[in-house]
């Protein structure tokens, strides 16, 4: 059965751009256990990278390895990356959703960033400008998870991937991950 939970105005960002809700008021989610599932128990001090698989229909086609990003169906906050870009070996300032946001002046992550116009942080760029921000551009095999810190509660995760070379019809699915301090 689905069930509501609440997000307090100091924990999420409608607007994905990193602002603070200014003027929202509480917000009630309904959970969607039908179509999400039970939520994944990830402890908050555990980093969490989701695992993509590619299906056909109902048949496995296989595991997904080029770059992805997510974000939280509701604009949840309190959530981050545990690698820079220079950790990530950039040599340009990495891309993020908050910027693609503001540059493509859209309202929703699905639309702002995808392999239309990703630009991987190795192709070398003039100026290089600063490489201490989050990378938030993950894959199976990068060194960027997710963390949490003391955060915790629900989220509710959006996945696209980034790679032009991975064409795929995106569906809008998702996954929720459930973040606690008990095990």
């Amino acid at each position: 059965e689905n069930f509501m939970y609440t997000l307090s105005p100091d924990i999420y960002d409608p607007t994905y751009r990193g602002d603070k809700c200014t003027g929202c008021g509480i917000k009630d989610v309904t959970y969607d256990l039908d179509r999400l599932g039970c939520p994944i128990d990830v402890h908050y001090t555990k980093k969490f990278r989701p695992t993509v698989d590619l299906y056909d229909g109902d048949q496995f086609v296989r595991k997904v390895t080029q770059d992805f990003f997510v974000w939280e169906a509701h604009g949840r906050t309190g959530f981050g990356y545990n690698a820079t870009m220079q950790q990530a070996s950039c040599v340009c300032e990495a891309q993020t959703l908050a910027a693609m946001m503001i540059v493509g002046n859209v309202t929703s992550p699905a639309d702002a960033w995808g392999p239309q116009n990703y630009r991987p942080c190795s192709t070398p760029c003039e100026p290089a400008r600063s490489l201490s921000g989050e990378y938030q551009v993950m894959s199976s095999t990068g060194v960027s998870f997710l963390r949490f810190g003391a955060s915790k509660g629900i989220f509710v995760f959006n996945l696209k991937v980034l790679d032009p070379e991975c064409r795929y019809k995106h569906r809008g699915g998702g996954g929720a991950i459930e973040i606690c301090n008990c095990f």
